[in-house]
C-alpha cells in the first residue's frame, strides 16, 4: 500500500498592531524632605500600628520638634 503524503499545515498568519509608543509615567518618588508635620503624622501612624513604642515615639517626637 502506498502511503499518502501529508501536507504541511500552513502557520496562521500573524498581525501585529502598530501601537502608539508612549513614554512610560514616571515613578513617584518619596519626598526626600518631608515637613515636620509629615514626619509628626508618620510617627503617630507608625504608634498606631503597633510599629514603634510609646517610647520611641516620644523620643522621635521630641527630635522632630527640636528641629523646628
Amino acid at each position: 500500500m502506498p502511503q499518502a503524503k501529508k501536507k504541511a499545515k500552513t502557520p496562521p498568519k500573524v498581525v501585529v498592531a502598530n501601537l502608539p509608543k508612549t513614554a512610560p509615567k514616571p515613578v513617584e518618588k518619596a519626598d526626600s524632605n518631608p515637613t515636620p508635620e509629615e514626619r509628626l503624622m508618620r510617627l503617630d501612624t507608625l504608634r498606631a500600628n503597633g510599629i514603634i513604642n510609646q517610647q520611641e515615639y516620644d523620643e522621635q517626637r521630641k527630635a522632630i520638634i527640636s528641629s523646628l
